[in-house]
């Protein structure tokens, strides 16, 4: 499929400017988008007090708004085979709601660092740590994160190892 052409005022496609050499013949040529306002910052920082709140309680529904579906799951199994898979809202929750019965009700704590790509688009990199019996387990994870609809949601979730708690062995799909 062709990418289609943008269009100016009076439905003409514009004058693309070939070798552009400055950020505004780039722009022109809708290359770049704007830089990150302190609203995507704090929508941001909402999407993640909504999450931690609904792994809290173990609140499927609250989950489930932040996320924009289908979603897309990088994992891998601890045979170290990885995969990606995508699932609608209903695989989410029943996968979600399985593989949190396999984790403790603790608390969770993440470091997170937001890197922002547009406006539209961010990556959300942290680390987190959660306490099990004696015992501190370490991991990490990525999400892609978009705004749509004036609301930033995540649209991609990469963690490594768990695969096995949700029940996906032998499961490569991508829809």
């Amino acid at each position: 499929m062709k990418p289609s052409k943008p269009k100016s005022e009076g439905g003409q496609t514009p004058h693309l400017v070939e070798n552009p050499t400055t950020l505004a013949d780039m722009r022109r040529n809708g290359v770049t988008t704007g830089l990150p306002r302190h609203e995507d910052h704090e929508g941001l920082a909402k999407l993640y007090r909504d999450r931690d709140e609904a792994h809290k309680h173990g609140n499927w529904e609250l989950l489930r708004t932040t996320v924009d579906f289908p979603m897309i799951m990088a994992t891998d199994h601890a045979d170290e085979e990885a995969m990606i898979y995508t699932c609608d809202e209903a695989e989410f929750l029943e996968r979600a709601g399985n593989a949190m019965r396999l984790v403790p009700r603790t608390p969770v704590d993440h470091v997170r660092r937001f890197v922002f790509l547009s406006e539209h688009l961010a990556l959300n990199l942290e680390e987190n740590s959660v306490k099990v019996g004696e015992e501190v387990l370490h991991f990490k994870a990525s999400h892609v994160v978009i705004r749509k609809d004036g609301r930033w949601k995540v649209k991609m979730v990469i963690e490594g190892g768990w695969a096995n708690a949700y029940k996906l062995a032998g499961e490569f799909r991508t829809r």
